[in-house]
């Protein structure tokens, strides 16, 4: 059966919450005890490679919100209320560049969801060398930045993929744990083993948090400039970032 354990909450572009869990995707609603309940959307004839996925990352387009797990890609349609399968093994990320959408699998080459057509195709010149896209976070609306398993950071416009400069200058390698651009520009990475570093728009560090507690970042969020919500195993902190006042949170009994 559908799962009702939500396992990914995101906010989508139409003011709704979606979620995604094993076997089953929908919106997120607050019911009458204040509690966050799953509402499924989907449909009986749902394929069954479905029932096997846990759909753990969701993206939002103007076409669409998107619900991704190891078997494949669902597409809902909120205006028309329809439902797309893409049937797609070892999916590893989905990712948009403006309103095209990309699904990464183990070591493929990324294919591009066919917005008329509504078929999935392999770009064969996009290989990124056998890498796989683990992580990735829009720059603007042409030029999206991904992250990938073996440590390499791209940045990709939708048709050619280019080195990130900022990689090799600050020689920021190592298992990537978190990607999240930055209201003002910048962006912030999280590094196994290394910290948490936050690369302005012109590609210098100007926060490096390199301490115990920031080796193993399990997300990172941002809303407002200056302000990053980073997620460890056992806390969650905001870090002020450009000021004084460095990082307060949970872990140093500061009420957020």
């Amino acid at each position: 059966g559908r799962g009702d354990g939500m396992s990914t909450v995101m906010p989508a572009n139409d003011g709704r919450t979606y979620y995604g869990a094993m076997g089953s995707w929908g919106v997120a609603e607050f019911a009458s005890d204040g509690k966050l309940r799953p509402q499924s959307l989907a449909p009986a004839e749902a394929p069954a490679w479905t029932l096997a996925t846990e759909f753990s990352d969701i993206i939002s387009t103007s076409d669409g919100v998107y619900f991704a797990g190891r078997n494949g890609v669902v597409q809902w349609h909120p205006g028309t209320r329809t439902t797309r399968f893409f049937n797609a093994l070892g999916v590893s990320k989905i990712f948009a560049v403006g309103d095209e959408v990309f699904v990464s699998c183990y070591r493929q080459p990324l294919q591009r969801i066919d917005r008329e057509s509504g078929a999935l195709r392999i770009d064969e010149s996009l290989s990124l060398g056998g890498e796989t896209v683990q992580l990735a976070t829009p720059l603007d609306a042409r030029q999206t930045l991904i992250g990938t398993r073996e440590g390499r950071f791209y940045i990709f416009d939708g048709r050619s993929v280019t080195p990130w400069l900022p990689q090799a200058k600050n020689d920021l390698t190592g298992r990537i744990l978190a990607l999240q651009h930055l209201a003002d520009g910048g962006t912030a990475l999280a590094l196994a083993g290394k910290g948490l570093f936050v690369v302005s728009a012109d590609g210098g560090i100007t926060t490096a948090l390199t301490t115990a507690q920031y080796h193993r970042i399990t997300d990172l969020a941002a809303r407002e400039p200056g302000v990053l919500w980073v997620a460890t195993e056992d806390a969650v902190e905001k870090v002020l970032y450009g000021g004084p006042l460095s990082v307060f949170g949970q872990r140093l009994g500061v009420t957020t």
